[in-house]
């Protein structure tokens, strides 16, 4: 039989290969068609254990490390998204300079960004390996891609990107190369309520949230988390002994359900000092040919209630009037991009509620704009 590649100096024991044959992504037809690259054929009526088995014991080289390895690949799955706008008027060859400085530099990191333009808009996918050592020693190593979209808009400059490491590093290098270029000190907007301290601010803030999609009305709320909010100092004197045993050993709760912002359980928490940090809820469309949409909110960071992430989940096809399916499915490319857009208005008036009922604290410097060097 001829061979299909040269030789390799690369060994993986029988031990990482049964492990990986394991996983559920790896078919016994895609083991047998291992075997049959070798020449070697088994019965199919042989279980999966068994032919795992004997395919962990046959040499392996690198080629096959890099054939097994695909079939262990990850789907990107999916990520919410985050919002920061740039008090600069920067040109499009200024942002495509810029962007193809970056790509200098991740080159050198073996990463690989692309760029490209989509109307006023400046694209940067970047391809990365990420390691995982928790697991599996041919699961380790995974491709993934973030996306950036850089776009001018009344004179700001507007970043969405994956809320993720890598698309953050991406983001903090852009903003840091378009600072020199400019010559100038940056102004930043985002969505952070780390200067409001009360509880009910930053509960308010979702409560006003999920109420103002251009369009929808709230349908259901299905997930909450709640954290308590050791800011505050001590409890009153006179509040019960059940409710001092409850704060003195939840520090944090997840609800879920239907109508979870009108159960008991919810009202005690947030009456208590406990304030939410992560949603999830449904809208109905107020043109009724329209599907019903699931979307998600939180902070990244729930103690100082900073990284504000969202994204839209699903979509319930629409059956008949006020009747939608159980079921609901992934939202188109153009879907998902014009309900994106409506949540970010929705986040920006949510949080302007705040700052008109509330105001900043005094005591708090306000992170809603931050100043880059």
């Amino acid at each position: 039989m001829r061979k299909k590649h040269g030789p390799s100096l690369y060994h993986m024991s029988d031990k990482n290969i049964f492990d990986a044959m394991q996983h559920k992504k790896v078919t016994i037809n895609s083991m047998h068609t291992a075997l049959l690259d070798r020449g070697i054929l088994l019965s199919n009526e042989a279980d999966k254990m068994d032919v795992a088995e004997y395919l962990a014991s046959v040499p392996h080289d690198y080629h096959d490390y890099q054939y097994i390895s695909s079939l262990l690949e990850s789907v990107d799955r999916k990520e919410p998204s985050t919002l920061t706008t740039l008090e600069a008027s920067v040109s499009k060859a200024n942002i495509t300079d810029v962007c193809q400085k970056i790509t200098k530099a991740l080159k050198d990191k073996d990463e690989v960004l692309k760029v490209s333009q989509r109307g006023d808009k400046t694209i940067l996918t970047a391809t990365y390996t990420e390691i995982d050592y928790t697991k599996t020693e041919l699961r380790q190593r995974s491709t993934k891609t973030a996306t950036l979209e850089v776009e001018n808009h009344d004179g700001e400059l507007v970043i969405r990107r994956p809320a993720n490491k890598k698309a953050e590093e991406i983001e903090g290098e852009l903003k840091s190369l378009l600072s020199n270029s400019l010559n100038q000190v940056i102004k930043q907007k985002t969505i952070s309520l780390e200067s409001f301290a009360q509880p009910e601010a930053r509960s308010y803030f979702f409560e006003r949230l999920i109420q103002s999609i251009d369009g929808y009305s709230l349908f259901d709320v299905k997930h909450v988390d709640v954290k308590y909010a050791h800011t505050l100092g001590e409890h009153d004197d006179e509040e019960d002994e059940d409710e001092d045993a409850l704060l003195g050993h939840i520090q944090k709760a997840i609800l879920n359900g239907e109508g979870v912002l009108q159960s008991k359980e919810f009202s005690q928490l947030h009456s208590s000092g406990f304030y939410i940090t992560k949603i999830t809820w449904q809208s109905v469309p107020d043109e009724m040919t329209l599907d019903k949409a699931e979307f998600f909110a939180s902070f990244g960071n729930p103690e100082s209630c900073t990284d504000f992430r969202y994204m839209v989940r699903y979509l319930y096809a629409n059956k008949e009037v006020d009747t939608y399916n159980k079921t609901g499915k992934a939202p188109t490319a153009m879907e998902k991009r014009n309900l994106t857009r409506l949540l970010e208005k929705a986040a920006a008036r949510a949080y302007d509620a705040v700052v008109a009922k509330f105001g900043v604290l005094e005591t708090s410097e306000n992170n809603e704009e931050d100043e880059m060097a």
